[in-house]
């Protein structure tokens, strides 16, 4: 019925390395083939999206500092930063 039965992000725990079983059997399935351009040597896919939840912490800085930024006064939406982030990075913004 479309209704929300969980709250959200809040409920999803991000598998981590006590996840993993110990004993692990793969099988690839030779007649299968992506056929995306995009698809690097033909994969379909690359796990868990770890680049997402690394742009998270990126985010959470930029706000943090646009937070900061506000409550001296600087309101401008102008705000480049340079990832890797670094704590001299943080400290310039």
């Amino acid at each position: 019925d479309g209704q929300l039965i969980t709250l959200g992000t809040w409920d999803y725990k991000p598998p981590a390395v006590h996840d993993i079983p110990l004993q692990l059997n793969v099988k690839f399935v030779a007649s299968m083939p992506n056929p995306s351009p995009a698809a690097v040597l033909g994969s379909k896919a690359s796990g868990e999206p770890a680049m997402a939840l690394g742009a998270a912490c990126a985010l959470a800085v930029r706000d943090a500092i646009r937070a900061a930024r506000a409550e001296n006064g600087d309101l401008s939406p102008q705000l480049d930063l340079v990832l890797p982030l670094t704590v001299e990075r943080i400290q310039l913004a």
